[in-house]
């Protein structure tokens, strides 16, 4: 099976194909960095504009990069590329 490569830093797919990401509480302690205007008041979490992360900065599909990447929440440290909600980010945005 031939090894595809996933270059995130050139996509962001994931960072912009839906309205929510979860930033629990043991995020806020550990990633105490993450500015409160990005994180939601009525759930906990990251805010969005047009379904994109407000952390997310450049491009999606061109050039990305994460505002707070030091401090993302755990979600997004967990988030695996070349994963089934990868490839499924990919192809609602790139394609």
């Amino acid at each position: 099976m031939e090894q595809v490569e996933f270059d995130c830093k050139s996509c962001g797919a994931c960072c912009a194909f839906k309205w929510s990401w979860p930033v629990f509480k043991r995020d806020r302690s550990d990633a105490i960095n993450i500015p409160n205007e990005m994180v939601r008041t009525d759930y906990p979490l990251m805010k969005t504009e047009n379904n994109q992360c407000v952390a997310l900065d450049g491009k999606v599909g061109e050039s990305v990069c994460c505002k707070i990447y030091n401090d993302r929440p755990n979600s997004c440290r967990k988030f695996e590329p070349g994963s089934d909600l990868c490839k499924e980010a990919r192809k609602k945005l790139l394609t």
